[in-house]
Protein backbone atom coordinates (compact mmCIF):
# COMPACT_ATOMS: atom_id res chain seq x y z
CA UNK A 1 0.00 0.00 0.00
CA UNK A 2 2.85 2.44 0.37
CA UNK A 3 3.74 1.98 -3.07
CA UNK A 4 0.39 3.17 -3.99
CA UNK A 5 0.43 6.01 -1.99
CA UNK A 6 3.78 7.12 -2.99
CA UNK A 7 2.84 7.17 -6.78
CA UNK A 8 -0.87 8.51 -5.52
CA UNK A 9 1.25 11.62 -3.94
CA UNK A 10 3.36 11.59 -7.15
CA UNK A 11 0.61 12.11 -9.38
CA UNK A 12 -1.39 14.67 -7.23
CA UNK A 13 2.05 16.73 -6.94
CA UNK A 14 2.39 16.68 -10.91
CA UNK A 15 -1.47 17.18 -11.18
CA UNK A 16 -1.26 20.40 -8.85
CA UNK A 17 2.03 21.71 -10.64
CA UNK A 18 -0.04 21.11 -14.17
CA UNK A 19 -3.25 23.19 -12.58
CA UNK A 20 -0.60 25.95 -11.82
CA UNK A 21 1.11 25.90 -15.15
CA UNK A 22 -2.43 26.10 -16.51
CA UNK A 23 -3.55 29.52 -14.36
CA UNK A 24 -0.19 30.68 -15.31
CA UNK A 25 -0.39 30.24 -19.18
CA UNK A 26 -4.28 31.19 -18.86
CA UNK A 27 -3.63 34.30 -17.25
CA UNK A 28 -0.65 35.09 -20.12
CA UNK A 29 -3.12 34.45 -22.76
CA UNK A 30 -6.11 36.88 -20.94
CA UNK A 31 -3.24 39.96 -20.65
CA UNK A 32 -2.48 39.52 -24.92
CA UNK A 33 -6.53 39.20 -25.25
CA UNK A 34 -6.65 42.67 -23.74
CA UNK A 35 -3.71 44.26 -25.41
CA UNK A 36 -5.03 42.46 -28.71
CA UNK A 37 -8.60 44.24 -28.04
CA UNK A 38 -7.01 47.08 -27.28
CA UNK A 39 -4.72 47.08 -30.40
CA UNK A 40 -7.89 46.44 -32.09
CA UNK A 41 -9.95 49.55 -30.52
CA UNK A 42 -6.96 51.86 -31.57
CA UNK A 43 -6.72 50.74 -35.10
CA UNK A 44 -11.04 51.05 -35.91
CA UNK A 45 -10.54 54.62 -34.26
CA UNK A 46 -7.44 55.69 -36.29
CA UNK A 47 -9.04 54.13 -39.57
CA UNK A 48 -12.13 56.87 -38.53
CA UNK A 49 -9.88 59.29 -37.63
CA UNK A 50 -7.83 58.89 -41.63
CA UNK A 51 -11.49 58.29 -43.36
CA UNK A 52 -12.66 61.83 -41.69
CA UNK A 53 -9.43 63.74 -42.72
CA UNK A 54 -9.99 61.99 -46.36
CA UNK A 55 -12.98 63.67 -46.76
CA UNK A 56 -11.86 66.97 -44.92
CA UNK A 57 -8.56 66.90 -47.50
CA UNK A 58 -10.88 66.37 -50.65
CA UNK A 59 -13.28 68.73 -49.47
CA UNK A 60 -10.77 72.19 -48.96
CA UNK A 61 -8.93 70.60 -52.32
CA UNK A 62 -12.02 71.68 -53.46
CA UNK A 63 -12.65 74.65 -51.99
CA UNK A 64 -9.07 75.50 -52.89
CA UNK A 65 -9.67 74.66 -56.55
CA UNK A 66 -12.72 76.68 -56.86
CA UNK A 67 -10.99 79.88 -55.14
CA UNK A 68 -8.22 78.93 -57.92
CA UNK A 69 -10.44 79.94 -60.37
CA UNK A 70 -12.03 82.42 -58.91
CA UNK A 71 -8.87 84.07 -58.51
CA UNK A 72 -7.95 83.93 -62.35
CA UNK A 73 -11.74 84.81 -63.31
CA UNK A 74 -10.68 88.28 -61.13
CA UNK A 75 -7.54 89.28 -62.24
CA UNK A 76 -8.60 88.38 -66.03
CA UNK A 77 -11.38 90.43 -65.36
CA UNK A 78 -9.69 93.20 -63.48
CA UNK A 79 -7.38 93.52 -66.39
CA UNK A 80 -10.41 93.98 -68.87
CA UNK A 81 -11.23 96.86 -66.91
CA UNK A 82 -7.91 98.42 -66.81
CA UNK A 83 -7.99 98.25 -70.26
CA UNK A 84 -10.87 100.13 -70.90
Amino acid sequence: MTLFRQALSSKEDELAALKRELEEKTAELNQTRAVEIEMRNKLEENQKVQSENQKRLKYWGDKLSKLGIQSVRCVHISAKHSKS
